[in-house]
C-alpha cells in the first residue's frame, strides 16, 4: 500500500485568545492528506467547527475522557462553518472566525473540527435544516485552547481522526466473462444496515468508472427495507479487457421511505489499484475468470 494511504489528515489551524477583549480568535488554514473518494458528481468539502464550552477533559480519577457527539450538543456549542471548497489533497479554507470566551471558561472549551464532505446536488427548494444534513464526516480533530499559550496567533498541525462509522455491511459477488468482456455484480446482501425508522425500501445502485469517466449506472430491483434485504438482480458491465485495470466500480445503498425521498445510507469501492477503494475483491475476480468471487466489505459514509 502507498504510504500516503496510511498517513492520517492533517489540520492547520492558527489560535488567539484576547484577555482584554475575552475573544476566541481562529484561522481555519488547510487540510492535508484527507482521503480522495470518487463520487458520480464534483467533490467539494467544508470545514465545521464545534466551539464547545464548560466541559472537563478528565475523568474524576484523573483519566483523558472522550467528549461524545451527544455531549457536545447538549452544551449548545456555537457552530461554524466555512463556505464550501473544491476539494483535494491540499484543501484550502483560510477563513477566520471569532468568538466570545470568558476567561473563567478558558481552561475548559474545546474546539471539534471537522471536515465534512458536501452534495452539491442539495435540494434548492429544500430547507437549509435538511440540506445542511446532505453531508458526511471524513475526518475530525478535538483541541483543547488552553493547551499552549495563545495570547497571541499560534498556528498548530494537528492530526485528525478518519471518521469510522458502523453502517452495516454490504456482500456481494463479481464475475468477469473474459468472452463477453463484461463485470457482472450478483447476490448481493446487506447485513447490520443501520436504517431509519421510517425506511420502507432500500435498493442498490452500482456506478461503473473508467479512467475517471463515468461509463455506466445500474439499479437493482427494491426490496421492503422490514424483510429482505437481499437483492437478486443481476448487473451487467461492458468492461474491455484494456480497461479493467483503469476501472472503478461503486456500489451505493439507499434507503427511501414512504413519501418516495432516497438518501443513501453507504457506498462500496471495488477497483485494480485505485485510492479508497478495496483492491483485494477486484484481483479475486481477475485471478478466476468465470467464477464468482465473493466478499463481504464494510460500509464507508457516503453522500
Amino acid at each position: 500500500m502507498d504510504d500516503c494511504e496510511n498517513r492520517l489528515p492533517r489540520l492547520s489551524i492558527a489560535l488567539e485568545y484576547s484577555e482584554k477583549e475575552t475573544t476566541l480568535n481562529f484561522y481555519i488554514k488547510k487540510v492535508v492528506d484527507a482521503p480522495l473518494v470518487t463520487y458520480t458528481h464534483e467533490l467539494v468539502s467544508k470545514a465545521r467547527i464545534y466551539v464547545v464550552k464548560g466541559v472537563g477533559r478528565r475523568t474524576w480519577m484523573g483519566r483523558h475522557r472522550t467528549i461524545t457527539e451527544e455531549e457536545i450538543l447538549g452544551t449548545r456549542p456555537t457552530i461554524w462553518e466555512t463556505l464550501t471548497v473544491r476539494r483535494c489533497e491540499t484543501t484550502i479554507f483560510n477563513e477566520f472566525f471569532s468568538c466570545p470566551l470568558d476567561a473563567t471558561l478558558f481552561h475548559r472549551t474545546m474546539l471539534r473540527i471537522q471536515l465534512c464532505d458536501v452534495d452539491t446536488t442539495a435540494d434548492e427548494g429544500g430547507s437549509a435544516e435538511e440540506n445542511s444534513q446532505k453531508s458526511v464526516v471524513v475526518a475530525e480533530a478535538d483541541f483543547w485552547v488552553d493547551s499552549s499559550p495563545i495570547l497571541q496567533f499560534v498556528e498548530f498541525e494537528i492530526p485528525m481522526q478518519l471518521a469510522n462509522p458502523d453502517l452495516g455491511e454490504l456482500e456481494f459477488g463479481l464475475t468477469y466473462l473474459l468472452t463477453a468482456e463484461r463485470v457482472v455484480v450478483t447476490n448481493c446482501v446487506g447485513t447490520n444496515l443501520r436504517l431509519k425508522d421510517e425506511s420502507c425500501v432500500l435498493f442498490l445502485e452500482a456506478t461503473l468508472y473508467v479512467k475517471g469517466k463515468l461509463r455506466e449506472r445500474h439499479r437493482s430491483e427494491r426490496r421492503d427495507a422490514d424483510f429482505e434485504q437481499e437483492w437478486t438482480t443481476r448487473l451487467l458491465f461492458d468492461v474491455p479487457r484494456k480497461d479493467v485495470f483503469d476501472s472503478i466500480l461503486l456500489i451505493s445503498l439507499y434507503e427511501m421511505d414512504g413519501s418516495q425521498r432516497c438518501q443513501k445510507i453507504g457506498r462500496v469501492g471495488v477497483s485494480f489499484c485505485s485510492p479508497s477503494t478495496d483492491h483485494s475483491h477486484w484481483h479475486a475476480m481477475l485471478r478466476n475468470s468465470r467464477t464468482r468471487a465473493t466478499q463481504i466489505h464494510k460500509l464507508a459514509p457516503a453522500i
